[in-house]
């Protein structure tokens, strides 16, 4: 039998699409971003000379914590570092110590071309009067990958050395700076076959979609399914889905089923191997509203699909 439970999803992906619009202010008018944000001296209370410190890198491929540096490009491999794609040349990232954390003193960002072209500096920040609570940079300018490696201290003593992987392809950013980036399919499978579903409202990175209300069905992609068979859900990426919430609705609006959360627990970290699958209906014919939320911090989108149950 199919069980509900109290959804969470929404307000933890209505939090996200707050988080994830503002990571590049300005972008939608085309104003130049600043170099950092500031944020005033605080009292670092106790001490915590020589902690390590935790780096974060935002960008168009979402927000993640990074690895240990590498002893050098060349063993950049060796340290299993996931390949960031950028989507642009020169794309804005935002390097942070976590939210809340401490104000940085001190901040070297560098890339260096993996294929030997080089290093460069793409933001340094000297200890001064105002501490950064992140820093605002553009990425490598010229397609290939770059080892990307923070060194950084904050204002209550930690340090800290973390390092990306970016692929960045041969694609010019737009004049008006906004980067439409379009989200993953949400896909649907069974003994049938597998559905893309139908892209609905949500919020992915830069942009926010809304479309009002369910669509046509006669527009929406079918699928056959065994009743009570397990349905695995997953993205085209091949990324994990963090979180999902579904409800199911008969064709003539008769009957409803949900809704029905799933997803990891909250503080556990979704792994992209897991199997993630949802309970297929009782037959009947039947619109399925799945709402999916990345990983990343990438955002939320909602999926519609109509099940023929057997």
């Amino acid at each position: 039998m199919i069980a509900s439970r109290p959804s969470l999803i929404r307000l933890e992906a209505a939090g996200l699409a707050v988080l994830l619009t503002l990571v590049v202010p300005g972008a939608a008018t085309g104003a130049p971003a600043p170099a950092t944000e500031t944020a005033p001296a605080e009292d670092p209370g106790p001490s915590t000379e020589g902690a390590t410190l935790d780096l974060w890198l935002s960008g168009p491929f979402g927000r993640l914590i990074g690895a240990p540096a590498p002893e050098s490009p060349e063993t950049a491999g060796q340290a299993e570092l996931p390949p960031l794609d950028t989507w642009v040349t020169g794309a804005p990232l935002t390097l942070d110590t976590g939210r809340p954390g401490p104000p940085l003193r001190s901040w070297t960002v560098t890339a260096t071309d993996v294929a030997g072209a080089g290093m460069e500096i793409l933001a340094e920040g000297a200890p001064g009067p105002a501490a950064a609570g992140s820093v605002r940079l553009s990425g490598p300018e010229r397609p290939g990958s770059y080892l990307l490696v923070a060194h950084a201290s904050t204002v209550d003593g930690r340090h800290g050395s973390r390092a990306w992987l970016l692929d960045v392809p041969d694609r010019d950013p737009p004049p008006d700076g906004l980067l439409d980036i379009p989200a993953p399919d949400v896909l649907v499978s069974s003994d049938a076959g597998s559905a893309a579903g139908m892209p609905g409202h949500g919020c992915y990175l830069y942009l926010c979609v809304e479309i009002g209300m369910d669509p046509p069905l006669e527009t929406v992609p079918r699928l056959d399914v065994v009743a009570g068979s397990a349905l695995p859900l997953g993205l085209s990426d091949g990324s994990p889905v963090l979180a999902w919430e579904a409800s199911y609705t008969s064709e003539d609006g008769s009957r409803s089923l949900g809704p029905i959360v799933g997803g990891a627990p909250a503080g556990v970290a979704a792994d992209a191997g897991t199997v993630t699958t949802l309970e297929a209906p009782p037959p009947g014919d039947w619109l399925l509203k799945l709402q999916v939320v990345f990983d990343r911090e990438r955002g939320f989108i909602d999926a519609y699909y109509r099940l023929r149950s057997r």
